[in-house]
């Protein structure tokens, strides 16, 4: 057997643990699997490479990588005690990242947009209707990419409940003062979402994060974002299925009721 690396990020905190192919947290949960020097989520997701310094890193633009099928067992692994210092790390190049400084939480957040084991799956609330099949227009890596990138947004700003304070984060409003900011109508809400999803797209924010190229999103992926945004998917799938109708969901998320039919046909 090999002996465990310990992976650190630049700034010499140690984020996770290299062992038999696989990564772990520093509790011991198994977090991503390597092909090679490529690192992979549970749910099969390129997240960056393992560089021969002991780091988790990746391009700035990240390139398309086909989603893979993750291993099915758990790889037996129990977490170090101790662990040697850091070495001192190089400047890295300005296409490269450090994915641990740029998300310490990459394993957290990916895993909330996991259903938790037993939640049942949104269920289908009518014959599925061409118009409504948006979400068939993109590929599934396309809408993993929406969902974490929205979701990262929510997560960043601290927000822990519907509805989404969309109305202050377009506003750049500081996450502290939010809740001074009144809420819009229900169809405004949604046009600010897609705006904000719109700007995004021609930013530096998503190319440095992999989520773009700086030339925006397509239609239908701002359409699918702005959803996302609003109705993120770990508050939707946490509500009581007897409650997952579109007029309850459209007043718990101050949203379109379109939108809602909308979203649930997302998640099926």
């Amino acid at each position: 057997m090999g002996k465990p690396r310990v992976i650190y990020r630049t700034s010499g905190d140690w984020m996770a643990t290299l062992y038999e192919g696989n990564l772990f947290d520093p509790d011991g949960e198994w977090v991503a699997w390597l092909d090679g020097d490529d690192v992979y989520t549970l749910d099969g997701e390129y997240v960056g490479y393992i560089s021969r310094d002991g780091r988790l890193l990746r391009k700035r633009v990240l390139p398309y990588r086909k989603h893979r099928r993750p291993p099915t067992r758990r790889p037996p692994f129990k977490a170090p005690k101790t662990i040697p210092l850091p070495p001192m790390f190089a400047e890295l190049p300005y296409d490269t990242i450090d994915v641990f400084e740029e998300n310490p939480d990459l394993f957290a957040t990916i895993s909330e947009l996991r259903p938790d084991a037993g939640e049942r799956p949104i269920r289908r609330l009518t014959r599925r209707d061409p118009r409504l099949a948006l979400a068939q227009e993109l590929r599934h890596v396309e809408q993993n990419m929406l969902e974490e990138m929205t979701y990262g947004i929510v997560y960043s700003y601290g927000v822990t409940e519907p509805p989404v304070p969309i109305e202050a984060m377009v506003a750049r409003v500081p996450r502290e003062r939010a809740g001074r900011v009144a809420l819009a109508a229900p169809a405004q809400r949604l046009r600010l979402a897609e705006g904000l999803v719109e700007r995004l797209g021609r930013s530096d924010w998503v190319v440095q994060r992999g989520y773009g190229d700086g030339r925006g999103f397509a239609e239908n992926q701002v359409a699918y974002a702005a959803r996302a945004l609003l109705m993120p998917r770990p508050w939707v799938l946490k509500v009581p299925e007897r409650l997952r109708w579109p007029p309850a969901l459209a007043q718990r998320f101050r949203v379109p009721e379109a939108a809602v039919v909308l979203r649930l046909h997302d998640l099926e």
